[in-house]
Formats: structure tokens, C-alpha cells, sequence
């Protein structure tokens, strides 16, 4: 599977022994749990956004207060909703799933972890 190389993923300071790809592939891992923990949001859209943010998607979240200080997390928002990237985005869409910034914390930091040993 390829991705758009977007280094703003990168949510904290990694070692080289946990590279970028790596983080990608347990994120990835982990989209079911993500898109089902009891504090993942349903943030429900309106078509007009849709249709002015179509093939946008980080444009339209950073139209969202809560998310848009947290750009790291755009991509896994992406993933967590069926797109490969930004431009998948459009009037197909009624909803994204946000998931919770510290539960993505926790998973890196439980695979960073698993690394090192």
C-alpha cells in the first residue's frame, strides 16, 4: 500500500530505530480498535463542506477548532475513514471518525516501547 509522503505525520520525536513507516504500519494495525474505542468522536458533515472541501480533506479539518492545532493526527484521520489521502475526500462522505489524540499517544508509545526491548 502507498501513501502520500506527508512528514507531518510524525507525532513525536522518534529514534531511528522507529521510523516513520514503522508508526505508519502500527497505526495501521490498529484502525479498528481506533474507529471503535468509546472515545474516537463522530463528527457528522455538511454537504455544502463536502462539496467546498472535495478532494481536501486537510483543508476542510483545519476549518475545526479541536482538531485543526493537531495536524500530526490528519492522516490517521484520513486512514481511520477509508482514504489513502487528502483527496479522497468529498460529497461521499457524512461523517469522519476523530480519534483521541492520547489514545494514538498510547500506541506509540506502547510500540516504542516493544522496540526497544
Amino acid at each position: 500500500m502507498s501513501y502520500v509522503n506527508d512528514n507531518s505525520f510524525l507525532l513525536f520525536p522518534v529514534d531511528t530505530s522507529f521510523t516513520e513507516e514503522a508508526l505508519r504500519n502500527v497505526i495501521e494495525d490498529h484502525l479498528v480498535s481506533l474507529k471503535n474505542a468509546p472515545d474516537t468522536v463522530v463528527h457528522y458533515l455538511q454537504p455544502v463542506d463536502t462539496y467546498r472541501y472535495e478532494n481536501n480533506l486537510y483543508g476542510y479539518l483545519n476549518t475545526i477548532t479541536n482538531i485543526s492545532q493537531h495536524e500530526n493526527i490528519y492522516w490517521v484521520i484520513a486512514r481511520l475513514n477509508g482514504m489513502l489521502n487528502s483527496s479522497d475526500f468529498g460529497p461521499k462522505h457524512t461523517q469522519l471518525y476523530i480519534p483521541d489524540m492520547g489514545r494514538i499517544q498510547q500506541i506509540y508509545l506502547l510500540e516504542r516501547t516493544k522496540q526497544k526491548n
